[in-house]
């Protein structure tokens, strides 16, 4: 019986590779190689020093002879397990267990086909409206108490005003509350360049049950840069007021125009907001608006809002396209790939045909105007004194931001949202807009409609 164990040993390995090993390239060469060796050791010359029998003679061994056998025998089958697991596994390509820490899962598992990536959900503004305009999120419905599945913008309604001014933004305040922010209470932020009062902020903090906060502006951000030289900035005061310059000559007007332009999104007091409205004083709303704002930018990827173009003085910024045009040479990398200036320009000469979003009224994410571009472009019209020197308003420095790096579908007309105070003027006729589809930019006409002292980029068409 001894005498025949390798045999019996070899049919059993034979067996075992042949069912474990017979369907894989790497597996028949395993066999092979464990065939090699055990032919080796079959021959070898120790093998037929301790079983000088042959496999095939019949006779019978002593005792001795026969316990020898079987204690090589067993020796020569452990030796040859562990030399054939071994080459066994290199074979294969799996690391030994003694320095494997992590399963190679890509040894043994079929790679999948490369699935195609999900397509991306273009925004849809008008469908969004037309699912969301029943004050679906206010705050009086069960579905804002609840946020963990849609967050609520982090917004806020921003105003820079004055102590002297309480009257008019409690004018602009209860208009808005009435007609929109009681359903959501988005909190209020209050800047100005000097502390407010207690009448102040008791006059308003009693027209909205929303939070109120009270801000300065930075010394810095209220005076004159120090690159700026003020024999001529003054020089240049007197004769914006010369020639008529609308508040050219006033002093706080440019500080004001400069901070709404690139100060605004950078106060402390805004670092945990993405999104604003800015509210102006003694502005009246004459619609209800029944959808949450804040969150029809957000979920439609939108960056800018307005409501109105206007025309401005061409005399108060001589040099902002020039100023412009350098700084798009200078910086071609930050511009958006789709801008698109052409309805900002004159058809004749291309260059700032000064059409604006009057911007008075503005919806915006603070994202934007923090990204690399705006800010930039802002620090170069800083640096080139036209806040001072000249009379840069905020208003054509926010269009053609936007026209420098967003792209059109990034722009929403919120034509639903009509107001009318200061200077600018909208007629209603008492109407409200319950039910309508927004306006949207069509693309396919360009051009530029001149009447009313305003001017529309392309042309607004509803119901798309």
């Amino acid at each position: 019986m001894v005498r025949f164990l390798p045999v019996y040993i070899y049919h059993i390995k034979q067996h075992r590779l042949d069912n474990f090993l017979a369907h894989t390239a790497e597996g028949m060469a395993t066999k092979n190689a464990i065939q090699d060796i055990w032919l080796a050791l079959s021959s070898s010359t120790v093998l037929q020093h301790f079983l000088p029998m042959q496999i095939s003679d019949s006779a019978n061994p002593p005792p001795s002879m026969t316990l020898r056998a079987l204690a090589i025998s067993a020796a020569l089958f452990i030796a040859f397990v562990l030399v054939a697991s071994t080459l066994f596994l290199l074979r294969a390509g799996v690391p030994s267990a003694d320095v494997m820490e992590v399963h190679n899962l890509g040894s043994y598992t079929p790679i999948l086909p490369e699935l195609p990536a999900p397509k991306t959900k273009v925004p849809d503004p008008v469908a969004w409206l037309k699912e969301n305009s029943d004050n679906k999120y206010a705050v009086s419905n069960g579905v804002w108490s609840s946020m963990s599945l849609n967050k609520r913008p982090k917004a806020a309604l921003i105003s820079l005003v004055r102590n002297s001014e309480l009257e008019g933004i409690r004018q602009s305040m209860m208009q808005l509350e009435m007609r929109w922010n009681h359903k959501y209470q988005y909190p209020w932020i209050f800047f100005n360049d000097e502390p407010f009062s207690e009448e102040f902020k008791a006059g308003t903090r009693n027209l909205t049950a929303a939070k109120c906060y009270y801000e300065v502006v930075p010394k810095k951000h209220w005076s004159l840069p120090e690159w700026i030289d003020e024999a001529r900035f003054m020089n240049s005061l007197e004769y914006l007021g010369t020639i008529g310059v609308g508040k050219g000559w006033m002093v706080s007007y440019h500080h004001m125009c400069r901070w709404n332009s690139g100060f605004f999104y950078r106060h402390p007091a805004l670092a945990d907001y993405e999104w604003y409205w800015r509210v102006e004083p003694d502005v009246h709303y004459f619609c209800d608006i029944n959808y949450d704002i804040f969150r029809f930018m957000r979920d439609n990827n939108l960056k800018y809002g307005f409501n109105m173009n206007i025309l401005d003085d061409a005399r108060s910024f001589p040099s902002l396209w020039s100023r412009t045009l350098s700084f798009m040479r200078a910086h071609p990398q930050l511009l958006h790939p789709s801008a698109n200036l052409t309805w900002l320009l004159d058809s004749e000469t291309h260059s700032y045909n000064n059409c604006q979003y009057f911007s008075n009224f503005e919806i915006g994410s603070l994202a934007f105007w923090r990204g690399a571009g705006p800010s930039a472009y802002f620090d170069w019209l800083d640096r080139a004194g036209g806040f001072y020197y000249e009379r840069f308003g905020d208003a054509p420095v926010h269009t053609l931001s936007v026209g420098l790096f967003a792209e059109r579908r990034d722009v929403w007309y919120f034509a639903d949202v009509v107001g009318a105070g200061g200077e600018s003027a909208a007629e209603t006729g008492g109407y409200v807009f319950e039910g309508v589809v927004r306006g949207r930019l069509d693309e396919e006409e360009g051009g530029l409609e001149w009447g009313g002292g305003g001017c529309v980029g392309g042309r607004w068409v509803w119901g798309v």
